[in-house]
């Protein structure tokens, strides 16, 4: 409690942060694939093929400017991504035909989907060691509370105003209160900035000692272990992002319209909103490298749910589970990679992670949506999600040599 109380100001940035990273997350655009499929003629295999383009694009791109945050002033990289994502939601609004739909929805993915959620979880571990843990997942919290409310005020809204008025009015509001609030909570970063340099120094005196050097990303792309935990820790993005993209198909498995399932999204938000205080308090103690085997199995019991029951009381279990994987993946999954390559060069090397991250949730909605147009039913989907926890836990702890 004292760690939240004396740090409050600073982790409010990450929650502000994660929560306006929604407007480029894939389970916020789910709620807009029906009414702009059905305006432009598109399949859910030919929509998520574009989708999939789209966000490799920002993938790449994201990879390419992440360490921007390493030799940038926060502070004015903060304000600077504000106004980026309004003008890429407000070009996404307008756009039109529809090929300028998708250079707009790549700005939308670049700036919220990845800019956002890589300066809030890279400042996050940067400037916190002990309590890195616990940091990540306050500032995660923005993400469920994002998901809780954010894609069912859009389908309110667009029920009487259409999905543009939507994409227009929302983020105006959002940004007019957030980009204040945002330079609030940096103040005394100057600070922060300059002690964590001298932490840096001293880091940089030990390593000369003992021989040793800060890791770059070539460094991570070199490491085996680097590779072999890639199926364990995009698991939940993959499968979390494919099932919210394709939230029309889930909810009729579970005998349920869009709407009322989209109001058991709370369900998901409070979970995944208290998991990740738990866990982090976890990771500090024991290391996002213990832990990071966790999350995955928590998918295949999601995906079991809606398999042996359906109504509310499945959706409702799904959605519990769902958000326990997704909760407890956050602070795990951000603590691991400063655990195993330190902090000086962070910036690049989660910019790479997170592409990789991005690079998943494109090929969720690419490959269920090919599922889906060549016939394959959701039942088969949830027996995949199962397949791929097992697959994944044989490939983390086979008989390979482990990263020592």
């Amino acid at each position: 409690m004292q760690f939240l109380l004396t740090n409050s100001r600073f982790l409010s940035l990450g929650v502000l942060l994660c929560f306006g990273a929604t407007f480029g997350q894939t389970y916020f655009f789910g709620v807009f694939q029906e009414p702009i499929s059905a305006e432009y003629g598109l399949t859910p295999g030919s929509f998520g093929l574009i989708y999939l383009g789209v966000t490799v694009a920002g993938a790449v791109t994201l990879s390419g400017v992440g360490h921007l945050i390493d030799r940038l002033p926060l502070t004015a990289y903060i304000a600077g991504l504000w106004l980026a994502l309004l003008a890429a939601c407000l070009a996404f609004a307008s756009a039109e035909p529809v090929w300028l739909i998708f250079p707009a929805m790549f700005l939308v993915r670049l700036t919220g989907q990845g800019l956002m959620i890589h300066a809030a979880m890279t400042s996050m571990s940067r400037y916190f060691d002990a309590g890195r843990g616990r940091a990540v997942a306050v500032a995660g919290l923005g993400i469920p509370l994002g998901q809780a409310i954010l894609p069912a005020l859009a389908l309110a809204i667009m029920a009487g105003h259409g999905w543009r008025t939507a994409f227009t009015v929302m983020p105006l509001v959002l940004v007019a209160i957030a980009l204040p609030l945002s330079l609030w909570c940096l103040r005394g970063q100057k600070a922060r900035h300059a002690r964590w340099l001298a932490d840096q120094s001293d880091e940089d005196a030990a390593a000369l000692h003992l021989g040793t050097r800060s890791r770059r990303r070539r460094d991570m792309l070199r490491d085996p272990y680097f590779y072999r935990l890639l199926p364990t820790v995009f698991a939940v993005p993959f499968w979390v992002t494919g099932y919210f993209f394709f939230a029309v198909q889930v909810a009729d498995s579970a005998g349920l319209t869009l709407l009322a399932f989209s109001e058991l999204y709370w369900v998901y938000g409070l979970t995944a909103g208290i998991v990740p205080i738990l866990t982090g308090t976890l990771v500090d103690r024991l290391g996002g490298r213990r832990l990071v085997f966790l999350p995955p199995p928590l998918i295949a019991v999601a995906s079991t749910a809606l398999l042996l029951a359906d109504g509310t009381m499945g959706a409702a279990v799904y959605l519990i589970f769902l958000g326990l994987a997704g909760g407890m993946s956050l602070p795990i999954n951000n603590a691991l990679w400063a655990e195993l390559y330190g902090t000086r060069y962070l910036g690049e090397i989660k910019a790479t992670a997170n592409a990789l991250a991005v690079l998943s949730t494109a090929l969720a909605p690419a490959l269920l949506g090919a599922g889906f147009d060549i016939g394959v039913d959701i039942e088969a989907v949830y027996g995949a999600a199962v397949l791929w926890t097992v697959v994944a836990g044989i490939i983390l702890f086979g008989p390979a040599i482990r990263r020592p």
